[in-house]
């Protein structure tokens, strides 16, 4: 799938989460539709949540921490820092902190 097409697909799911009760279990499907399509190439994600826009990040950080397990990559880390500093009003801090955690404990788990 080309990087537009990923964009759009997650662009979708975002919609449908906006659409979501805050506490709508669909909400979950929408985490694992996340981690699905951004948990494939990690040049690809950084590009696609580059794109998103703010509002769009706040919404897809929640399932930071599930893909932050999945591509194990520092660099993604070191990626959504950055895009904290630049999307400050996407509130982020948190699920980044989550996401960090999930690699320690990917790295522990594997001592």
């Amino acid at each position: 799938m080309d990087r537009n097409e990923l964009l759009n697909k997650v662009l979708a799911v975002v919609e449908k989460h906006k659409s979501l009760h805050i506490n709508d279990p669909e909400i979950y499907q929408c985490w694992s539709e996340y981690t699905k399509l951004l948990s494939e190439d990690l040049s690809d994600t950084k590009w696609v949540l580059s794109n998103v826009g703010g509002e769009n990040l706040y919404k897809i950080s929640e399932a930071f921490e599930d893909i932050s397990a999945s591509l194990n990559s520092k660099d993604f880390i070191f990626f959504l820092k950055r895009l904290d500093l630049a999307y400050p009003e996407a509130e982020m801090t948190s699920d980044i902190d989550a996401a960090e955690r999930a690699i320690e404990s990917s790295a522990r788990a594997d001592i």
